[in-house]
């Protein structure tokens, strides 16, 4: 691996523009699933995209909703980090 590299990879910039999709539906106070995250940006790792938002300081809350015996997740931005504007 390179310390620093020039230009992200195809794959980072991908990532990085599907976290900003669902970050941006987030800061709507729009709820998402992994469901929405897919009709929205293609992805598969919902919970990866929200990791990555966690990691830029927001609080991202998530509640278990079962559909028959079906389980996933509903991500939700905090409200104090709805108020909060990050850089």
């Amino acid at each position: 691996l390179r310390a620093h590299r020039e230009r992200p990879t195809p794959s980072e910039v991908i990532r990085m523009s599907q976290t900003q999709v669902i970050l941006d539906h987030l800061l709507l106070g729009e709820v998402i699933t992994p469901l929405r995250a897919f009709h929205l940006t293609g992805s598969l790792a919902a919970h990866s995209r929200i990791a990555e938002i966690r990691s830029m300081g927001y609080t991202v809350l998530c509640q278990v909703k079962h559909e028959g015996r079906r389980k996933f997740g509903e991500y939700r931005l905090s409200p104090k980090s709805l108020d909060t504007p990050k850089p």
